[in-house]
């Protein structure tokens, strides 16, 4: 049986950066984390990767596969059918997560290893928004108000108390 895993950049940067790390088989650790979980293995745990990346790594959103037999992997296969539709992509990053030796946060540090660009389809979708054309409602001229000029020329006689007024208006009623 074949599964598929997403990974955004907005929600995933840690997991994008482990599947870019040349050392790191990500679709490997994840079906071996997924078998743990499914199994309740105990002893359990994914090394994060010793060294650095060579070069610099661009991160952004990424599919990966992995692949369980249908009958070495049956119990596993089942387990992993009992998640709710819609919710399958999140657990299995959910899974990965749990069994990583510890958190995995170096992609958030300033640093040239890792190149973090907002996605081209991003930037796309805002130039789409800045050059849609305007809405008839804001086409419509507004009606002037007049009001702003009798305002200013409105002023309070200067032994007027603010706070004797207040007094009386909740003292009559």
């Amino acid at each position: 049986m074949n599964y598929t895993v997403r990974l955004y950049w907005q929600h995933d940067l840690d997991l994008i950066a482990l599947y870019a790390h040349p050392d790191f088989p990500m679709a490997g650790w994840i079906k071996r984390a997924v078998t743990a979980w499914a199994r309740n293995t105990d002893h359990f745990s994914i090394p994060l990767p010793v060294n650095a990346p060579n070069k610099t790594v661009s991160l952004h959103n990424a599919t990966l596969h992995f692949r369980l037999s249908v009958h070495s992997d049956e119990d596993v296969i089942m387990k992993l059918n009992s998640i709710r539709k819609g919710f399958r992509n999140t657990a299995v990053k959910l899974i990965l997560r749990n069994y990583l030796e510890k958190q995995y946060i170096s992609p958030f540090y300033y640093s040239d290893l890792y190149d973090v660009k907002l996605p081209s389809f991003v930037a796309e979708k805002e130039e789409v928004k800045n050059t849609s054309p305007k809405s008839t409602h804001n086409n419509i001229p507004k009606e002037t108000d007049n009001r702003k000029d009798t305002q200013k020329n409105i002023k309070a006689p200067e032994d007027f108390d603010i706070f004797s007024a207040l007094d009386n208006m909740f003292t009559e009623s």
